[in-house]
């Protein structure tokens, strides 16, 4: 959503504006299965203010029950999403604050609607996106360079599927990539964790019935990666599959017959 910065605005001004803006966009938009109305609502890791709770003073929560509520009126057959980074492993403050973020506008808004005010939490997980490293504790890369270490991820990544699953709110994982830069050893031991790394991903997801998307900017004339990463997904530049597309395919197979 855009906004004039310090544009001396009141709350109610604010959120006339988000309510307008939410509208406008999704007025425009044909019948969809699920609409992501706002995103990265958390505090920054790297310390960027968000433009509306922060630098103008509203309340997140009213904020997200407004704009969620005009959502549900302009596509009343959508799910909506709330998004988030570095909220997808159990066990790390951030994840809780975004399951408790999520719940809590939920119980509130059964008591007063009778209904859900989000039906899928939406996780970005972009490991070892250079920026955070360092900053997001899951980040660190030792977590998941041995066989060991990567289970007890993917089980931390599983509890915390299962307790938003338990609040009748569905899971998707919709921004995953793997740098390659960013991983120890040569080019082939890189390319070989990669390729494990988004298997057990993969397999993880699929025992538990969840979306996975991967995120890719494009331009006109060539592809453009994220910030601080080299090849990230199970395509190359030219587009060759990678092992991390063959690995990808074996964990959903093998996720699927475990379900």
């Amino acid at each position: 959503m855009s906004q004039e910065v310090n544009g001396n605005f009141t709350q109610d001004e604010m959120l006339e504006h988000a309510s307008r803006y939410v509208r406008d966009v999704l007025e425009g938009v044909p019948d969809v299965d699920t609409v992501a109305v706002a995103n990265e609502m958390l505090p920054h890791l790297l310390g960027k203010q968000n433009l509306w709770t922060e630098r103008n003073g509203i309340d997140r929560t009213l904020l997200l029950q407004t704009i969620y509520r005009v959502a549900r009126e302009v596509v009343p057959n959508a799910k909506l999403a709330l998004r988030d980074y570095s909220v997808e492993f159990a066990d790390f403050a951030r994840s809780n604050e975004f399951f408790d973020l999520i719940n809590s506008l939920n119980k509130q808004e059964m008591t007063v609607n009778n209904r859900r005010l989000i039906h899928v939490a939406e996780f970005q997980l972009p490991l070892f996106l250079k920026e955070l490293i360092g900053v997001d504790p899951a980040m660190n890369i030792s977590n998941f360079t041995t066989a060991d270490n990567r289970a007890r991820m993917m089980d931390a990544l599983k509890r915390n599927i299962e307790r938003f699953q338990e609040i009748d709110v569905e899971v998707a994982i919709t921004e995953l990539f793997v740098p390659l830069n960013n991983l120890p050893g040569n080019n082939v031991d890189q390319m070989r964790l990669q390729a494990q790394i988004y298997h057990d991903i993969y397999q993880t997801c699929a025992e538990m019935g969840v979306r996975v998307g991967t995120h890719r900017l494009y331009d006109d004339k060539k592809v453009e990666y994220p910030t601080g990463g080299t090849s990230p997904y199970p395509r190359d530049e030219k587009g060759k599959k990678t092992p991390a597309y063959f690995a990808i395919n074996q964990g959903i197979l093998s996720g699927q017959s475990e379900k």
